[in-house]
């Protein structure tokens, strides 16, 4: 019974110590990860969220005064009897080749 009783110590020892040594790669594969994935990142030249946030702020007051402005814009022009005309509209881009090839054709 002691023998038994011995062996079985025995196979417990060896089960922890195996777990633990699991553990400890588990850990240590964990830590590589991380680092690997932090010089990776470093590498990228992202911003901090810091510096996103700032930007979105600076980007809604640029946008906010150019609202002002084209208001004001609108409000002279309309004081100055100034009418704006509609920009004429770009060639699609199936006509383009149309005209084109109608060109080629004449020339040759």
């Amino acid at each position: 019974m002691y023998k038994w009783q011995q062996i079985a110590e025995d196979f417990a020892q060896i089960a922890t110590s195996a777990f633990d040594l699991a553990g400890g790669a588990k850990d240590e594969a964990k830590q590589r990860f991380k680092q690997h994935a932090e010089a990776l990142l470093r590498g990228m030249d992202l911003v901090t969220r810091q510096e996103f946030q700032v930007a979105q702020e600076m980007i809604k007051a640029a946008r906010k005064d150019q609202a002002q402005a084209m208001q004001k814009i609108e409000r002279l022009e309309k004081l100055a009897g100034f009418k704006r005309t509609a920009a004429k509209a770009a060639p699609k881009p199936g006509k383009a080749k149309k005209a084109a090839a109608k060109k080629s054709k004449r020339a040759a």
